[in-house]
């Protein structure tokens, strides 16, 4: 219903409730038996389902319009916008120097950010391209926290791979349902990013990374 207008709806559900009051007072002075009686229940039901339909709605619109609101007033009393710009940034340069220190996988694509639900990258070796297989470096926004996937390059290959891991021993989280999440397994990287020493955490994010990958690598 986003192709109406909140006045719209509103003037549309005053029209359906009253509507409703009309028919359940015709509803009385008709028999059960009557096919009338018949008619007009099933137009009551109708009518109350349009107007829960409505109600609904509305409600979302209404919630829709709060959220807006909160991000306007994040914008113009925090420092939201400057502190997303800074993270990307920090993303990026992540990214390169990853690129720089794992010459041996091929990174393709930029960062993506997603509309802030999780900002990735991802890279790749021959071992896992011929496996259908790929990196994923996410940072999961709601969380704010730093993650690394095994991730198939589409839906069937992480089907597959994951009725194979489901039986193997690892230390990592398993999907719960390869056809509707981006990964296979995953685990967080860091606990606790010192953002005050960026050298060393680049290369703890590495270390993190090349473990992760090595032991993806021995599941057998």
């Amino acid at each position: 219903m986003n192709q109406f207008t909140k006045d719209e709806l509103e003037e549309a559900l005053r029209a359906i409730d009253s509507t409703i009051s009309k028919c359940e007072k015709a509803e009385t002075k008709l028999k059960d038996s009557a096919s009338q009686h018949t008619l007009i229940v099933r137009r009551i039901k109708a009518f109350q389902i349009a107007s829960t339909l409505i109600r609904d709605a509305l409600e979302n619109q209404n919630e829709s319009v709060s959220y807006i609101y909160a991000y306007q007033r994040l914008l113009q009393t925090t420092n939201l916008q400057k502190g997303y710009q800074e993270f990307i940034k920090f993303f990026r340069a992540l990214r390169t120097y990853l690129q720089k220190e794992l010459p041996d996988y091929t990174f393709t694509g930029n960062i993506v950010e997603n509309n802030m639900d999780y900002s990735y990258f991802q890279f790749a070796n021959e071992y896992l391209k011929s496996r259908g297989l790929k990196i994923v470096i996410a940072f999961v926004h709601e969380e704010f926290m730093y993650q690394v996937w095994l991730s198939g390059l589409n839906r069937e290959i992480q089907r597959n791979y994951f009725e194979q891991l489901a039986e193997k021993s690892h230390p990592y989280d398993l999907t719960d349902n390869p056809s509707k999440t981006d990964y296979i397994l995953k685990t967080d990287l860091i606990d606790d990013c010192n953002y005050d020493d960026v050298v060393g955490l680049m290369k703890t994010f590495k270390e993190s990374v090349v473990k992760f990958i090595h032991n993806v690598e021995r599941i057998k």
